[in-house]
């Protein structure tokens, strides 16, 4: 794993350089490692069959366990979704980028299933308070990801914590320095005709519900 100092967001020139030449990479089927705001996660391209491939190694995962998806807004999932309603676009323009995942139905269409064995019903999408990654996904489309976990099971807070194994999977590490926050994702399922929280973290259910009034919360 070749890696690189991730820039700040006040150089923009050298943002644009790193997310072209990180593009490349993805398109050409690489891993790569980057950080979000509680761990580093790895992205890759999910049409490109070789990339899933390598992808697919960093982790045991269940058959039809499929991956979610990193997006710079929720227009980019037509294609991935029949459509995207109100509610939908809703949560996104309210929490976008931030700690809410949101929960799709998909189309049949899905590239190689998100990872999983047979195509989902459903996908799982979220723009995250990363502005590299969020160039790459503007210029990239959705990509796949998952959190990259050190040999003690717990979410990597530093490039230097993944394993061996791993690193030989990764093409290119952006490190960001050492990660302190420890904060979850709120996931939303909007499946069905009224939203419901499936997962209450960091956005809490009071807060999504002055924006969705008819948020079902158990």
């Amino acid at each position: 794993m070749r890696t690189i100092i991730a820039p700040s967001a006040t150089e923009k020139t050298k943002v644009q350089k790193i997310a072209f030449s990180t593009v490349e990479k993805l398109r050409s089927g690489a891993v790569i490692a980057i950080a979000v705001e509680n761990s580093y996660v790895a992205i890759v391209d999910p049409t490109s069959e070789l990339g899933l491939a390598e992808f697919k190694s960093i982790k045991d995962r269940v058959e039809d366990t499929f991956y979610p998806l990193f997006v710079n807004d929720v227009e980019d999932l037509v294609g991935f979704v029949d459509a995207i309603s109100s509610t939908e676009k809703l949560l996104a323009s309210s929490f976008w980028p931030g700690l809410l995942n949101i929960e799709f139905k998909a189309n049949r269409h899905l590239p190689h299933n998100l990872g999983a064995e047979n195509t989902p019903a459903t996908l799982i999408a979220r723009k995250p308070k990363n502005n590299l990654l969020n160039v790459i996904t503007e210029l990239m489309g959705p990509l796949i990801y998952t959190t990259l976990l050190n040999k003690s099971n717990v979410p990597v807070a530093d490039l230097t914590e993944l394993t061996p194994r791993v690193k030989k999977l990764i093409a290119l590490g952006i490190s960001s320095g050492e990660i302190k926050s420890h904060r979850k994702t709120t996931l939303i399922s909007c499946v069905q005709e009224i939203p419901k929280v499936v997962r209450e973290g960091s956005i809490p259910s009071w807060k999504v519900k002055k924006i969705v009034s008819t948020l079902v919360v158990d």
